[in-house]
C-alpha cells in the first residue's frame, strides 16, 4: 500500500488469479483458498 506499486502488483495479482481460481474451480473446491493466498500475496507484494 505504497505508491504505485501496489496497484501495478494487485492488477498483476488479479490477472494470474481470476482465470486460475476459475480453471481451478472447475476441479477443486479449494479454489478459494488459493484466491485468498493470491490476494494476501498480492498485498504483502
Amino acid at each position: 500500500m505504497f505508491g504505485k506499486r501496489p496497484s501495478h502488483a494487485a492488477a498483476r495479482t488479479l490477472a494470474v488469479a481470476i482465470p486460475t481460481q476459475v480453471y481451478i474451480g472447475a476441479f477443486h473446491p479449494i479454489h478459494i483458498g488459493i484466491f485468498l493466498a493470491a490476494m494476501l500475496f498480492g498485498m504483502n507484494a
